[in-house]
């Protein structure tokens, strides 16, 4: 991992991507879904379990502060 890599970009750099993608394929979890797809999801639940916010505008907020 890069030096200067943000501490999420490290935790999802610490999940077997290819074994998660292995499951949701087995579930069909993103059977008929065009953007956000299941490894988005859980980016955006692991980041509010982080920054422990409490409600669904919270989470809005903070991902909207952090967009590109």
């Amino acid at each position: 991992m890069p030096r200067n890599a943000y501490v999420f970009s490290q935790f999802l750099g610490l999940l077997p991507r290819f074994e998660f993608q292995r499951i949701v394929d087995s579930y069909s979890g993103d059977c008929h879904v065009r953007r956000f797809k299941c490894w988005h999801q859980l980016a955006c639940m692991m980041f509010s379990h982080i920054r422990q916010e409490k409600s669904l505008r919270d989470i809005d907020m903070a991902l909207n502060a952090h967009a590109k």
